[in-house]
């Protein structure tokens, strides 16, 4: 819902600029209707299962319980899911080796990392730990420029070009972006001290895979030949190598939040 409340309005307004009433009609039809369903779905919720859904001091607990006093709580929480989330989607075919975490903390163990600081400042090594636990924030920061700098270009570009390639950029970029907009209004738990609950944004995964093939479709159309073929194995290679090596990171990283085991596939593997 949140994805087509966000895109169907701005494609209604790129086709009213270039003329065409018909998709107009049909992206503000499609965005007044699914709204309807979400005002009717939000009100029966409301209504019968918020508390039991989300729970005051349970895991779902709405950012609303602050209360309006602590709006800035509220901000600070959902800027911080919201860094979670993107990172989560876009390390997702990222292998674990690189810019995923701290690798440090992953190959040596976080208590490795506080006795090699010799005893310094004992009362603060845990803070040496905490540096290697939000460490991949940094990366996520990077990425997000980087993804937000390429997002104003295509906006750009599709409202002054009718190629559809832009539309397809715009509306995948959208999707990554989107993260998980009923997560972002939970306060920000433990668990999103590292970028590891995939499930909890699926449709931004979804859509930067998505994104991800289509610009390799591009790349593959421009070489032909052998070297198109090599794209294609290149990123299916990417994906069997992530969805076999990245579950020890995460395994790592749920143990460092709390979490517990992690499924590791390798371990079926080698037994």
């Amino acid at each position: 819902m949140p994805l087509v409340v966000v895109v169907h309005p701005i494609l209604a307004y790129r086709y009213r600029r270039m003329g065409d009433r018909d998709r107009v009609y049909r992206c503000l039809f499609v965005a007044l209707t699914t709204t309807a369903v979400a005002i009717v779905y939000i009100g029966i919720k409301n209504r019968f299962g918020l508390e039991g859904l989300h729970p005051v001091g349970g895991e779902a607990d709405l950012i609303s319980t602050y209360g309006f006093n602590q709006s800035i709580l509220m901000i600070e929480d959902v800027v911080s899911s919201f860094f979670t989330f993107f990172y989560t989607t876009i390390s997702t075919y990222l292998p674990p080796q690189l810019l995923s975490f701290s690798l440090s903390s992953w190959l040596y163990g976080p208590d490795e990392v506080v006795r090699l600081q010799e005893g310094y400042h004992p009362q603060a090594t845990h803070l040496t730990h905490y540096n290697h636990l939000f460490l991949w924030r940094y990366y996520a920061g990077f990425f997000l420029a980087l993804f937000l700098t390429a997002y104003v270009r295509v906006i750009r570009a599709s409202f002054q070009q009718a190629d559809v390639h832009y539309v397809i950029l715009f509306v995948l970029l959208t999707a990554t972006l989107i993260g998980s907009p009923t997560h972002l209004i939970i306060k920000w738990r433990p668990m999103h001290a590292a970028p590891l609950l995939g499930y909890q944004c699926f449709m931004s995964i979804i859509g930067f895979t998505l994104l991800l093939c289509y610009l390799i479709h591009l790349k593959m159309r421009r070489v032909q030949g052998w070297r198109s073929v090599g794209l294609a194995l290149a990123l299916i290679a990417n994906f069997g190598y992530c969805a076999y090596a990245r579950p020890s990171l995460l395994s790592h990283m749920s143990h460092e939040v709390f979490l517990g085991a992690y499924p590791d596939p390798r371990i079926n593997l080698d037994n």
